[in-house]
């Protein structure tokens, strides 16, 4: 099954946007951190090097509503603030959007921030969880087997690491820790 990759973050009003930087400055028109804005202000910005160009910065409810009619999954990445601060309520969001749209089963949220992953299962939403790995994350778990213990305690079925940081055995170490893989 297809699946398609996209970051989030979250309006000052509690809207979720699908766009990969925690501000509107480098690929959109506009300028300033998403946390500080409504969604109102962020949807001024037209996008960068867009195929249409007046496209603006999307809701997560617009982007589920597209994907819908094909069965794609979201694989959806969970990003933080521009301080590197996660966002006050944005899994509890997430859920809510993503059972909305009727999503619950074709979604998985990602992130490096880990803590996320524990914040989103307390939700009690059957979105799967997977954690991200990156060179900074894998030496601070001692490596890969350390990073598979360290997510599948927090609840993660997936772990998605940087594909430089795996060897062909990692994939059958996951599974042994309960977790799927996917790299990027």
């Amino acid at each position: 099954m297809a699946a398609v990759e996209f970051d989030i973050h979250l309006t000052a009003d509690g809207e979720i946007v699908v766009i990969h930087d925690p501000t509107l400055d480098r690929t959109t028109d506009g300028r300033g951190a998403i946390a500080e804005m409504t969604y109102a202000d962020v949807a001024q910005a037209r996008l960068r090097g867009g195929a249409v160009p007046s496209e603006r910065v999307p809701r997560l409810s617009d982007v589920l509503a597209v994907l819908a009619p094909a069965g794609i999954i979201a694989w959806i990445e969970i990003k933080t603030r521009v301080d590197g601060t996660p966002y006050d309520g944005l899994e509890t969001r997430l859920a809510a959007v993503v059972h909305g749209a009727g999503y619950d089963r074709r979604t998985v949220m990602t992130t490096f921030a880990w803590d996320a992953i524990e914040r989103l299962a307390r939700t009690g939403a059957p979105i799967e969880r997977s954690g991200n790995v990156s060179t900074e994350l894998f030496r601070r778990h001692g490596g890969f087997e350390g990073c598979c213990h360290t997510l599948a305690g927090r609840g993660a079925h997936y772990i998605t690491p940087d594909y430089r940081l795996v060897t062909p055995q990692d994939a059958a170490m996951a599974a042994r820790h309960g977790l799927k893989m996917a790299v990027w």
